[in-house]
């Protein structure tokens, strides 16, 4: 087992147990300042899309559909060996451009929320 798959093990067990504490309504960034963070809603995005509710997923949190992109920037960052493809320069340049996009529209689709009202 390398160090990476201990952390990545003990950040799941680290979730799993603030998940217990605050009773499932895990938000640090609420918690801490009392705003919804950019995040807020994909939970229950994710829910509707598996009971087949899209236009409830759009509603809970219209990024939903970019969540296979984060998901595989934070394993291609989590677990850099296991994408060998990636080590070229100009992938490397286009995962960085792409990662500042995809920073770019949740901070802007975040702002538009909260001057909207935001009902995440």
């Amino acid at each position: 087992m390398t160090v990476q798959t201990v952390i990545a093990l003990l950040l799941c067990i680290l979730a799993g147990a603030l998940v217990w504490l605050f009773g499932g309504r895990l938000c640090v960034f609420r918690l801490v300042t009392g705003y919804p963070c950019p995040g807020c809603g994909m939970t229950r995005a994710v829910t509707a899309v598996l009971h087949g509710d899209f236009s409830g997923a759009f509603a809970a949190h219209p990024l939903w559909v970019l969540l296979p992109v984060f998901a595989f920037l934070l394993l291609r960052m989590t677990f850099p060996g296991c994408f060998p493809f990636s080590s070229s320069r100009r992938y490397q340049r286009g995962e960085a451009i792409l990662s500042v996009c995809l920073l770019i529209l949740v901070f802007t689709v975040y702002f538009v929320r909260l001057a909207g009202g935001f009902r995440g």
